[in-house]
């Protein structure tokens, strides 16, 4: 039986070739995940066939007279924008600012029951009311 030796130098290339394989999957792995498409709900109401499953973040308002409090923890409730709507099941607790008309974003999965298209909502974050808008009557002296 004949012992047959390596090329010289394709040790160092395997070793490299391994190398990089390996520093690529720790890239993989570490990272960050995509995060979800911002859309604006009349975006998704529209055509929401390509974002079933998906995660995706929603902005519009709720729709007025639709907010339905299941449970302590179950918010069931209307998003719209531009005469387009979704239904939108959020559990978690509410913001303070969460009311009838509220710009509001949510964070969830598009899902569609018996035909009707609706958002599994994991966060919910509601624009602050207008007490923090700028008053004109008002004098601030840093800009006087």
């Amino acid at each position: 039986m004949r012992h047959v030796e390596p090329a010289p130098g394709l040790l160092p290339k395997i070793a490299i070739s391994v190398a990089l394989i390996a520093l690529v999957m720790v890239t993989i792995h570490l990272a960050p995940a995509p995060s979800p498409p911002y859309k604006m709900v009349d975006e998704v109401a529209l055509r929401p066939a390509p974002w079933s499953g998906e995660r995706v973040r929603l902005h519009g308002w709720v729709k007025a007279g639709t907010i339905v409090h299941v449970a302590n923890d179950l918010h069931v409730f209307t998003l719209e924008r531009n005469g387009e709507s979704m239904r939108i099941w959020y559990r978690g607790t509410v913001p303070d600012t969460f009311k009838d008309q509220a710009e509001a974003i949510v964070l969830g999965t598009v899902l569609r029951e018996d035909g009707t298209w609706w958002l599994a909502a994991t966060e919910l974050m509601t624009k602050c009311g207008g007490k923090y808008d700028s008053n004109p009557n008002l004098k601030n002296p840093k800009f006087e």
